[in-house]
C-alpha cells in the first residue's frame, strides 16, 4: 500500500489529470489511471471499482446501434426510408404512420427521428415541439415536400437537426445528414463523458488530500 497523499502529491496529480484530459480519450484515462494509481500514493478500491464501471459503461457505441423512427404518412416511403436504412447498416428501426401513433411511442426514447410534416392527423412542426418538451437530446431530421421557406425555418428555430425536401434525391440527403449528425453526436458524447471523468477524478484528488490533511493532523 502506498503511503497517503501529501497536498503536493495531490496538486501535482490534479494539474497532470487536467492536462491529460485534454489530450487523450476517456478510456486512456481510465486505463492509465487503474494502472498507475501506486505511482501517486494509496487511492481506495472504491474509486478504481469507479473508474472500471465508468470506462465500461461509456464505451462507443456504433452509429447503426442508433435507435431511429420515421415519420410519415405515406406508407411508400416509409417503406423506402426503412429499406433505405437497412441496407445501410441499421438495424434498429420503427416506422410510424400518424404523428399520435408516433407520441405514443416517445417514452421509448428514440435516439433519431426522421419526420414529415404533413401527417394529416397533425403537422410535423406539432410533433417536433412535443419531442423537444419531453426530450431535447432526440435528433430530429424534417424530411418534407413542403418547399416553403417558413416551415424550413419554423423546424430549426424549435429544434430540427435539418430540413430535406423529398425530391429525387431525399435518399442521398438522408444519408448526407445522418453523417454529419453523427460527427455532433459523437462531439457531444465525448464531451459528456470527459466531463463526468474529470468530475469525478476532481472530487477524488479532493477527497485524498482531505484525508493527508486529517492523518496529519492525528499524527501531531
Amino acid at each position: 500500500m502506498g503511503a497517503p497523499w501529501s497536498s503536493d502529491q495531490g496538486a501535482l496529480f490534479f494539474h497532470f489529470l487536467e492536462k491529460l484530459l485534454k489530450s487523450r480519450p476517456f478510456s486512456y484515462h481510465a486505463n492509465f489511471i487503474t494502472s498507475h494509481h501506486g505511482r501517486f500514493g494509496t487511492i481506495p478500491n472504491f474509486g478504481l471499482k469507479m473508474v472500471s464501471i465508468i470506462s465500461n459503461g461509456n464505451k462507443m457505441a456504433t452509429k447503426t446501434d442508433n435507435k431511429i423512427y420515421v415519420v410519415d404518412d405515406d406508407p411508400f416511403y416509409l417503406a423506402t426510408y426503412d429499406k433505405h436504412l437497412r441496407a445501410q447498416g441499421y438495424t434498429n428501426i420503427s416506422c410510424f404512420l400518424s404523428g399520435k401513433d408516433f407520441l405514443e411511442q416517445l417514452t421509448d426514447e428514440p435516439d433519431i427521428v426522421i419526420l414529415d410534416h404533413d401527417l394529416g392527423d397533425m403537422t410535423g412542426l406539432d410533433v417536433l415541439k412535443e419531442i423537444k418538451r419531453f426530450n431535447t437530446n432526440i435528433f430530429v431530421i424534417f424530411a418534407s415536400a413542403r418547399q416553403q421557406p417558413e416551415i424550413a425555418t419554423a423546424s430549426l428555430k424549435n429544434g430540427a437537426f435539418d430540413y430535406i425536401i423529398k425530391d429525387d434525391n431525399v435518399l442521398e440527403h438522408i444519408t448526407s445528414t445522418l453523417s454529419k449528425l453523427f460527427v455532433v453526436q459523437d462531439y457531444l458524447k465525448k464531451k459528456k463523458r470527459n466531463n463526468r471523468f474529470f468530475f469525478f477524478f476532481s472530487l477524488v484528488v479532493a477527497t485524498m488530500m482531505i484525508v493527508s490533511f486529517l492523518h496529519d493532523m492525528l499524527r501531531h
